[in-house]
C-alpha cells in the first residue's frame, strides 16, 4: 500500500516498505528541518522510512500532548504483547487537538505527502498513542493489512 504514516511527530514510513519487509537492516539517519523534501523522498524511497528532527515546535508538541493526556484520562489501556504491555490509544486526535492541525499543516510535511498521494490529501484517521511508564515501545510496524482487502 502506498501512502505515509506518521509516528509521533518526526518518523514517516512508507507503508509495506520497512527494511525488515525486503530483508534489509534500517540503516537509520536523522534529517534536520532544513531538508529538503527531494532528500527525505530519496531516503524514504530506499529505505521505506525517514526520521525528520524538529519538524514541530515545543509549544506545539506540548500543546499535543496536553490534549491525548486529556483525553486519555480513565481509558484503560491495551494489554496486549503486541501494545508494548500498556498503550493507550487516542483516536481521532485531529479532532481533538489543534497542535496536531498545526502539525499537519506544516508546508514541509504537505509537500512530502503530496509527493506519494498527490495534492487534496484528505486523512481519514488519526491516532495518539500514549506508552505507560516501565512498558516497552510497539515494534516497528505497519498497519496495511487492514486495508489489503480494498486495493
Amino acid at each position: 500500500m502506498t501512502g505515509l504514516a506518521p509516528c509521533g511527530h518526526s518518523f514517516w514510513h512508507r507503508q509495506g516498505s520497512l527494511p525488515a519487509d525486503r530483508g534489509k537492516s534500517i540503516k537509520l539517519e536523522y534529517f534536520g528541518k532544513g531538508a529538503s523534501v527531494a532528500e527525505v523522498k530519496a531516503y524514504i524511497d530506499e529505505w521505506g522510512f525517514a526520521v525528520v528532527a524538529d519538524v514541530a515546535d515545543d509549544d506545539t508538541m506540548d500543546s499535543i500532548a496536553k490534549d491525548m493526556n486529556r483525553y486519555s484520562r480513565g481509558m484503560t489501556p491495551l494489554e496486549l504483547e503486541f501494545f508494548g504491555g500498556a498503550l493507550k490509544k487516542v483516536e481521532g486526535l485531529a479532532a481533538k487537538s489543534s497542535g496536531l492541525i498545526e502539525l499537519l499543516n506544516d508546508p514541509f510535511l504537505v509537500d512530502l505527502s503530496e509527493e506519494y498521494l498527490g495534492a487534496d490529501l484528505l486523512l481519514n484517521a488519526s491516532g495518539g498513542f500514549i506508552l505507560e511508564t516501565g512498558k516497552r515501545p510497539q515494534p516497528l510496524h505497519h498497519d496495511d493489512v487492514l486495508y489489503k482487502p480494498f486495493l
